[in-house]
C-alpha cells in the first residue's frame, strides 16, 4: 500500500457553526479504547502521519490520551482546529505530542463574511503569537477554505501569515459541498471557474517566502485523494456520481490495508502523490 497518511475526524462535536462548513454532524464518536485499537491498526497498515480533525478534534473527550498514544507509536501528528480551544494551557499540552497545529484563516478582516465567528482572527492572531514569542516546538499549518467571498484576498492573508516564523505550510482548500452548511451555503460559497484561475494567477504572482510551503488543493483533489475516517471509525470515500459518501469499510473491524487494497482503483493516486510533494508551490 503506497499510502502513508489519514484524516481522521474524530468527532462531529464543533464549537462554532461556520457557513461554509462539511463536517459530519451525526456520526457518534467511538471510545478511547477502540480508538486506541485503530491507531494500532494504522500503524500495521504502513501510516506514518495521522490529520485529526472535526468537528473540533479538541472536543473528543479523550484527545490527550489519543495524542499521546499515537506520539508513543512515533507518528507524524497534526491537530486540525478552529482556535477557540487553544488557549496557552492546551498548547503547552500539544507540545508534548503533535508536530503540526491546523488553524483556519479564510480573511482577516471581514471573517463574518466568509463564515466564521467575529472573534475568530483574535482567536487565531493570539495562538499564533504565543507560539511564536514562547518558541513552542510545533509548527503551524493555516488553513483557508477557498471560497466565492475570498479569492481576491490571497495576498494580503499571505501578507499577514508571513510575519510568523512558526508557519511552515498553507494549505488552501477550494470549498466543497457535500453535506451540512456547505450544501445550504452552496450558491453563496461555491467558486466559479474563473475565481478559481484568478485565485491560482494571484498565488503564482506571490513572492513566497523559502521557509513556507504552498499547496492549492482543488475539489476534485479533495474529494479523490484524501484517506478519510470519521468519527465512527469507518473509511469514507465521497462519490460525484451519486452525490453521496460510501463507507469502503471498517476500522474496527478491518486493517486499512485491506481495504485500501481493495479499493485502490476509486482513488487518485496520482493526485495523492502529487499533494505531498516537498514543492514550494504546489497547484493540484
Amino acid at each position: 500500500m503506497n499510502i502513508d497518511r489519514v484524516c481522521w475526524n474524530i468527532t462531529s462535536r464543533c464549537n462554532d457553526n461556520c457557513s461554509f462548513c462539511f463536517r459530519d454532524k451525526e456520526s457518534k464518536s467511538i471510545s478511547i479504547e477502540n480508538a486506541l485499537k485503530i491507531i494500532d491498526n494504522l500503524c500495521n497498515s504502513g501510516i506514518k502521519h495521522i490529520a485529526f480533525s472535526g468537528g473540533e478534534a479538541l472536543l473528543y473527550n479523550k484527545i490527550f490520551d489519543l495524542l499521546d498514544y499515537a506520539h508513543g507509536k512515533k507518528l507524524e501528528i497534526t491537530l486540525i482546529s478552529n482556535g477557540i480551544l487553544l488557549d496557552n494551557v492546551t498548547i503547552d499540552k500539544l507540545e508534548k505530542s503533535v508536530n503540526w497545529v491546523a488553524v483556519p484563516i479564510d480573511n482577516l478582516k471581514n471573517v463574518m463574511m466568509c463564515g466564521r465567528n467575529d472573534k475568530h482572527m483574535d482567536n487565531i492572531d493570539r495562538c499564533l503569537k504565543y507560539i511564536e514569542t514562547n518558541n513552542i516546538n510545533i509548527s503551524v499549518k493555516i488553513n483557508t477554505v477557498l471560497t466565492s467571498k475570498n479569492y481576491n484576498y490571497l495576498e494580503e492573508i499571505y501578507t499577514y501569515i508571513s510575519r510568523f516564523n512558526c508557519i511552515k505550510r498553507w494549505n488552501i482548500f477550494e470549498f466543497i459541498d457535500i453535506r451540512g452548511n456547505a450544501v445550504d451555503n452552496s450558491k453563496v460559497f461555491r467558486l466559479t471557474s474563473e475565481q478559481y484561475a484568478y485565485a491560482k494567477k494571484c498565488l503564482k504572482k506571490i513572492n513566497i517566502d523559502k521557509r513556507l510551503r504552498v499547496t492549492l488543493k482543488s475539489r476534485e483533489t479533495l474529494l479523490s485523494s484524501y484517506i478519510v475516517i470519521n468519527p465512527m471509525g469507518l473509511l469514507m470515500l465521497y462519490n460525484e456520481d451519486s452525490k453521496q459518501e460510501v463507507v469502503l469499510g471498517d476500522l474496527n473491524q478491518e486493517e486499512l490495508k485491506i481495504m485500501m487494497n481493495r479499493n485502490i482503483d476509486r482513488y487518485d493516486l496520482e493526485r495523492y502523490k502529487k499533494r505531498i510533494q516537498n514543492e514550494k508551490v504546489i497547484f493540484v
